[in-house]
């Protein structure tokens, strides 16, 4: 079968052009919707970008104020690093002092409980360092010499010495004036020593007369 078209040639080229006109409007309207739909899809993309890039802030905002807290916290603990030290060093002071007074006040309670009695009397007691030196008062010559008995025998004193001693009157009475120097010796650490008082010479015992 054979088509003829038997409009004339104004009225086909007035179809054509409808036609071409519809063609491109239908291709206006498609590149359109097109450019709708690539407009909406990049505009959903920079929405969800930019919610990203929000979160992404929120959350560096979260990490600075805890990295705050977290330096605040350092600086506390850095103030009671130092506070911990002083008091740690004061301590260690403390202790040295009270170790130093129970060690003297042992060797002066070691040295009273040495004293014979009734027959030597302490007038003075010096305590420098390690040095000791001991003035009294004695009826006899003998109540001095067993001072020094006592002394020599203590674990505290070491190179006891006696420095002087000379006749003194008090009263009627006629007694010994002596100075006896000495050494300290620290008693050992983790060690307690118990000192009991040596015998005490008997009157009428042996001991230098004048």
């Amino acid at each position: 079968m054979i088509d003829i078209n038997l409009l004339p040639k104004v009225e086909r080229k007035r179809v054509e052009i409808k036609w071409l006109s519809l063609l491109a409007i239908i291709l206006f309207i498609g590149a359109l919707v097109l450019f709708a739909f690539v407009y909406i899809g990049k505009t959903s993309e920079v929405t969800s970008k930019k919610k990203e890039l929000q979160q992404v802030k929120d959350r560096v905002t979260i990490i600075e104020e805890q990295i705050a807290e977290l330096k605040v916290i350092a600086e506390k603990v850095q103030a009671l690093d130092e506070e911990h030290k002083k008091l740690e060093e004061q301590k260690k002071v403390l202790n040295e002092f009270l170790s130093t007074r129970l060690v003297w006040s042992d060797i002066i309670a070691n040295i009273t409980s040495l004293i014979p009695q009734d027959k030597v009397w302490l007038t003075n007691l010096s305590l420098r360092k390690d040095d000791i030196r001991i003035q009294g008062i004695a009826l006899e010559n003998k109540d001095v010499a067993q001072m020094m008995v006592n002394l020599k025998a203590s674990p505290y004193l070491s190179d006891v010495d006696l420095q002087e001693v000379s006749k003194a009157e008090i009263g009627n009475n006629v007694v010994r004036e002596f100075i006896i120097v000495s050494s300290a010796i620290e008693a050992p650490a983790g060690r307690e020593i118990v000192v009991s008082p040596p015998e005490r010479a008997q009157e009428g015992g042996g001991g230098p007369e004048e």
